[in-house]
């Protein structure tokens, strides 16, 4: 078993990722940019499909903002921990039941915006490593990641300098998509 979770979730078609960026940092807004670029790299190389948008559009299917802690919390509104380096939020309705081999998993579908965080804070700002490995960690939760994976995967539930996807990450994503 790859997740901790006993569900998974997918897009019924591919979705369209789109970022903006809300720090004002310059470091980090080139640091944000390489990492998303990364991320959708990361998984496209498994074999998701991924139609990345060159500009902003608030309609697409996954969203990934950057953004200091204070703005994210005080000015969009959001709850995120001092210790948070990126979060994912997300809707999702129960479809299917699927089986890997002996195992049985909940497939559910996304049913609106991915809001993925990535957070521009002093434990990341000056590491691409650091916000790579959390962009493609977070951007695996809104393709329909849920849960986590053992040390030494990106999916790992802590932050960390894994940036490449490891087998357990891609192999649980690409068993639903394929």
């Amino acid at each position: 078993m790859y997740s901790d979770l006993d569900y998974i979730s997918k897009w019924d078609s591919t979705p369209d990722v789109c970022s903006y960026n809300f720090s004002s940092s310059t470091t980090f807004g080139s640091l944000f940019n390489a990492a998303k670029t990364h991320a959708i790299n990361q998984w496209s190389n498994v074999g998701i499909s991924l139609n990345s948008l060159s500009s902003f559009d608030s309609y697409a299917d996954i969203i990934i903002f950057g953004g200091t802690l204070d703005y994210l919390n005080n000015t969009i509104g959001l709850s995120i921990g001092d210790d948070a380096d990126g979060i994912t939020y997300f809707n999702v309705s129960q479809q299917y039941v699927i089986m890997y081999g002996a195992i049985t998993k909940v497939g559910k579908v996304f049913t609106d915006t991915v809001s993925v965080f990535i957070i521009d804070n002093t434990r990341n700002c000056s590491s691409q490593n650091y916000i790579s490995s959390t962009a493609t960690h977070e951007l695996g939760h809104a393709l329909g990641w849920m849960g986590h994976a053992p040390s030494g995967n990106v999916m790992y539930a802590y932050s960390n300098s894994v940036t490449i996807l490891q087998n357990p990450d891609k192999l649980h994503l690409y068993q639903y998509y394929h």
